[in-house]
């Protein structure tokens, strides 16, 4: 983690991953490093807005002194697909929903590189 140009925390959005992943916050506070956490697991957005639980996770890793990915990786049924073929979802369903979170993460992440 000292050495790391960008620490990446994932954690899902649920009340005991929260309180789980606050231990590794800190030590990345304690080396002065800001953390990009990423919310991964999450319910699908279904309307407009992201579901409840997202938006309260992501203010409670801002509170726990995170920054926050605005990509969210969702719970899709092809992630656990491309697991199993021992593929990236952009392999195994390239035009799918699951690829289009993991590039806007991929494209979140590389901003922050450069």
């Amino acid at each position: 983690m000292r050495v790391a140009d960008l620490v990446i925390v994932p954690t899902r959005p649920g009340p005991f991953d929260l309180a789980a992943v606050a231990a590794t916050l800190d030590l990345a506070r304690s080396i002065g490093k800001t953390p990009l956490a990423v919310i991964n697991h999450a319910p699908p957005q279904i309307a407009a807005s992201e579901p409840s639980i997202v938006t309260e996770a992501r203010q409670a890793l801002q509170d726990m002194g995170a920054d926050v990915a605005a990509a969210i990786i969702s719970q899709r049924v092809a992630l656990s697909h491309a697991i199993i073929a021992g593929l990236t979802v952009a392999e195994f369903e390239p035009g799918g929903k699951a690829a289009a979170e993991i590039a806007a993460l991929w494209r979140e992440i590389e901003r922050r590189l450069t």
